[in-house]
């Protein structure tokens, strides 16, 4: 009897346990339910979520190759469509846009990131915001035949050919230009290329050009810390820096290899001694970094920079004979080279700013640097004069009126740069000579005019513009393709 009562004992405790194990089974099966649920739940949601961003990476790229949104410069552009934010982020040098996708629905994100080259350049051998007429007869061109840099030859915000004729061809197209036709030149399939953004903001242009810049404000903060120039809109108005001796009532200077002479308005000299070693001015016991010869007018004979220095005056004249190297100078008023007939004026590695030129000169050789123009004047190149070289090419800023023209086999290699400032352009390249541009002309004045012909050309050189960039640090190495094709990277990331 005893016997069955511990039998039933048993049995109740076997029942329990059955119990229990039934209990956690079933908690196992609705769980593992839920969690098939939740992950069925959660793809759904992340399939969705990354056909958003599927869309929105399609919507970036389209909008960057149609020109709608502009993947370069300085700002990172951020907008939404339907369910996936989007970032546009440019590199460095603007060579490659990264594009920045969150496709989301409800609770899942997915992330996507990808890489195209943009092909949104303003790049090209003469680049026009607006072009009033253009004229090209009598073998003159503009010339984009550059093999691993294809770009259009001419580019401008209007339709330039409803008040002007020309030709465009292919660089192919040889016959056309050896029987005397002039025309525009290039490899891609526009060598005329409209790019009605232009017109709206200067910004484009800008971003082209120079780093971190948007405006011509933009610009001249980037030349004040480079150069130590003080600017007050536009206008060079001397140098800056804690060691720079600053001279009154002077009258008149002038530069000889490494000593300047000055003349007070009373009749007094004083030697300013300059040590090409050590990039320091001696006047008496005292050294100074930089001099500041305010009003005064100088004239450099020669001058021997260096390891480079910098100076400020009001008129700077240059003789016939002048050799001048690693010099930063300011001319308040005026810089005037004029050697028509005579010995080589050599320049090199030498940074000009002034308000106005007057440059008409023979046999002048100006290699590297920059030169930096905020008023008026002309640049009249003759008889074998060149501006920058193709190791050492220039950049030439024009901020107001400049008329640049050159006769007699002259060249210009690097970069002519025009700001919004510019209230009308006029290059008037009727030469009876040949007068070259190699690298490219861009102007970002709303009024331009161009008239080219007998033996002139505009060329753009990627090679030219890479060593400016490298050499200045502060201008973007040119965007090459324009192509409609492009290279896509993408990688992804979820989130349930």
């Amino acid at each position: 009897m005893k016997k069955n009562i511990y039998n039933k004992g048993f049995a109740i405790i076997n029942a329990l346990v059955f119990c229990i194990v039934l209990i956690i089974l079933g908690a196992a099966i609705v769980y593992i339910t839920q969690i098939g649920y939740f992950s069925i739940s959660a793809e759904a949601r992340y399939q969705i979520a990354e056909k958003n961003a599927n869309k929105g990476l399609l919507k970036a790229i389209s909008e960057i190759y149609n020109g709608t949104r502009i993947c370069n410069g300085t700002e990172n552009i951020s907008f939404s469509t339907g369910g996936a934010q989007i970032r546009l982020v440019p590199d460095e040098n603007d060579q490659n846009c990264f594009i920045w996708i969150k496709g989301n629905f409800k609770n899942s994100n997915v992330f996507k990131i990808a890489v195209i080259s943009p092909v949104n350049s303003y790049w090209g051998a003469a680049v026009f915001r607006n072009l009033d007429s253009l004229k090209i007869k009598k073998k003159a061109d503009i010339i984009s035949c550059n093999e691993t840099c294809k770009t259009p030859a001419l580019i401008t915000g209007n339709n330039a050919t409803s008040n002007s004729y020309f030709t465009t061809e292919y660089c192919s197209d040889e016959d056309s230009c050896s029987e005397g036709n002039s025309n525009i030149r290039a490899l891609v399939d526009e060598p005329y290329k409209i790019n009605p953004e232009l017109l709206e903001s200067p910004s484009y242009l800008t971003n082209t050009v120079f780093k971190n810049a948007k405006n011509r404000n933009d610009i001249f903060n980037i030349l004040s810390q480079k150069y130590g120039i003080s600017f007050s809109n536009g206008t060079p108005t001397g140098i800056t820096g804690q060691n720079i001796w600053n001279g009154t009532s002077i009258n008149t200077c002038t530069a000889e290899d490494t000593t300047i002479t000055c003349t007070y308005t009373n009749g007094t000299d004083i030697t300013i001694n300059y040590n090409p070693i050590t990039g320091n001015f001696t006047l008496g016991s005292e050294e100074y970094e930089a001099i500041d010869l305010g009003n005064a007018s100088l004239t450099i004979n020669s001058f021997n920079g260096g390891v480079g220095t910098k100076i400020a005056a009001g008129t700077v004249e240059f003789t016939g004979k002048s050799a001048v190297s690693n010099l930063t100078l300011v001319a308040r008023e005026k810089i005037n080279i004029y050697n028509y007939k005579g010995a080589t004026t050599s320049i090199t590695n030498s940074n000009f700013f002034a308000k106005d030129y007057d440059i008409f000169n023979c046999h002048l050789d100006y290699e590297g640097g920059i030169l930096y123009s905020s008023g008026s004047g002309y640049l009249k190149l003759r008889c074998r004069s060149n501006i920058g070289t193709s190791d050492n090419p220039t950049l030439i800023i024009a901020d107001n009126q400049l008329d640049i023209d050159g006769k007699c086999w002259t060249d210009i290699y690097g970069l002519v740069y025009i700001t919004e400032a510019n209230s009308g352009l006029g290059l008037d390249l009727d030469t009876a000579g040949h007068f070259e541009i190699h690298g490219a002309i861009i102007s970002n004045s709303l009024s331009n005019s161009l008239s080219m012909k007998c033996h002139t050309t505009i060329e753009f050189r990627p090679d030219i513009l890479r060593k400016l960039s490298s050499s200045l640090g502060f201008i973007k190495p040119p965007i090459c393709n324009f192509s409609q094709k492009y290279q896509l990277i993408t990688t992804k990331m979820r989130i349930y």
